[in-house]
């Protein structure tokens, strides 16, 4: 094979694996939120890529958020923010034993793809 022919296949390549691993920017935007917001984070949600770095309680597919599960981090304290409807691609929020408080925000009603509360 052509030497500038293979330069291009690697190149492509790696474009495609960079852009699998970064996570959509709305969906960072709206975990970048909480984190400003919230007391006593999960340990894990470190780094700027929550689904490359994978963050602990968020599962992703085709680099978009589909599972927000904040059942083992008891100690966070918080409000749930109307935010939350900007992750369009959510199916699963868990927060079983978290210490929210106030009222589930309307906007969760918004998130189409939501199957389990």
């Amino acid at each position: 094979m052509d030497s500038r022919i293979w330069l291009w296949v690697m190149i492509i390549c790696t474009q495609i694996v960079l852009t699998a691993a970064v996570t959509d920017p709305n969906d960072v935007a709206v975990l970048n939120a909480l984190k400003s917001s919230w007391k006593n984070l999960p340990r894990k949600w470190k780094g700027s890529d929550p689904c490359g770095r994978k963050w602990e309680g968020i599962n992703c597919t085709n680099s978009r958020v589909t599972t927000l599960d904040l059942s083992n981090n008891k100690g966070i304290r918080a409000i749930l923010p109307p935010s939350i409807q900007s992750l369009k691609n959510l199916t699963t929020l868990i927060l079983v034993g978290c210490s929210f408080r106030g009222p589930i925000p309307d906007s969760i009603g918004s998130l189409k793809q939501l199957v389990f509360l």
